[in-house]
């Protein structure tokens, strides 16, 4: 009985210091959630910003005459800003690359090919020039970017004959 009797209270030592392990573990645990949650809760709310800045920017890109020249990127930017899940880091560096770079091609005069409208509804590819992202020049004539287009189109109304002036003279200078 006595042997059965200190087998009894070695079993309650044990069974006390398990019971205070487990006491210590669950409050680390409840801390580490803590942790987890605040950490989580600051991750959220840069996501919700980062997808409130691609839906900001994919709306300006699609606005931006600059487009017709930069075509692979609408696309991703307006999946960045519908995405459901925090985007992969290579898709947050396209994000940045893609704003920068339409700050940089917006101070940029760019000599490229595009398709243009013209008044018949005909279209054709055309060497265009660019000054920034307001002015397009083809044929020598002025151009307009039709939002959200892929092409630039000839205005039915050209601007005054002086400026016109201008746009005959790149076509000079570029045959």
């Amino acid at each position: 009985m006595k042997e059965a009797e200190g087998e009894k209270a070695g079993l309650e030592g044990k069974a006390n210091a398990l019971a205070k392990q487990f006491e210590a573990n669950d409050k680390q645990i409840a801390e580490l959630t803590q942790a987890r949650n605040a950490k989580a809760g600051n991750l959220g709310e840069m996501f919700g910003v980062l997808r409130q800045a691609a839906g900001d920017f994919a709306t300006v890109a699609r606005n931006s005459m600059l487009s017709v020249q930069l075509t692979d990127r609408i696309g991703q930017i307006d999946r960045l800003a519908q995405s459901k899940t925090m985007p992969p880091m290579e898709d947050l560096q396209r994000f940045w690359y893609e704003m920068q770079r339409e700050m940089t091609e917006g101070g940029k005069v760019k000599r490229f090919k595009a398709t243009v409208v013209a008044l018949d509804g005909g279209k054709s590819e055309q060497p265009v020039l660019r000054v920034g992202p307001f002015v397009a020049i083809a044929d020598g004539r002025f151009l307009e970017y039709p939002t959200g287009s892929s092409t630039l189109a000839v205005p039915a109304k050209q601007p005054p004959s002086q400026f016109r002036g201008i746009a005959k003279g790149v076509r000079e200078r570029s045959v």
